[in-house]
């Protein structure tokens, strides 16, 4: 399976748009037969911390699977603070990708404080799932469930 002319398109929008604001070292992967969730990742670097900020002020994070004896253990939520807690230099949004009947992590992520910004279809191998995007800001953080983690 290859990524979709729509995953195409968006891609090739954004590695643009990377570029346009020197965006280095584009490297766009087709990732639809490694896994269901996704079909295109697009990496690009920066020269320094202000350029990367520059080029994107957003990050979708997450996707992160761990065995059920880990769940209930605080290990997602140690890793959640890792993740957020780095990205925040960075970047002024996280965003999140939830099934829309993933209610555990769509509880989890407005635990985080999260705000549901959309809710849409995705075309995993010519099936529509219902998902919805959530938003999560470094303020809304620091009002959530990890704020004492967060520096």
């Amino acid at each position: 399976m290859t990524a979709t002319a729509e995953s195409i398109k968006i891609a090739n929008l954004a590695a643009q748009a990377a570029a346009d604001k020197l965006g280095e070292n584009l490297v766009a992967i087709d990732v639809t037969s490694v896994t269901p969730l996704n079909d295109i990742y697009l990496w690009v670097t920066g020269k320094n911390e202000r350029q990367v900020s520059a080029i994107a002020d957003e990050i979708e994070i997450g996707w992160t699977f761990f065995a059920t004896a880990y769940w209930r253990t605080g290990v997602n939520r140690d890793v959640k603070a890792l993740m957020l807690d780095y990205v925040f230099q960075f970047v002024q949004t996280v965003v999140f990708q939830v099934g829309a009947n993933n209610f555990r992590s769509r509880t989890a992520v407005e635990r985080l404080g999260g705000k549901l910004v959309l809710e849409h279809k995705r075309d995993h191998g010519g099936q529509l799932h219902d998902y919805t995007t959530y938003h999560l800001t470094r303020e809304d953080a620091l009002s959530g469930a990890l704020s004492a983690s967060l520096g």
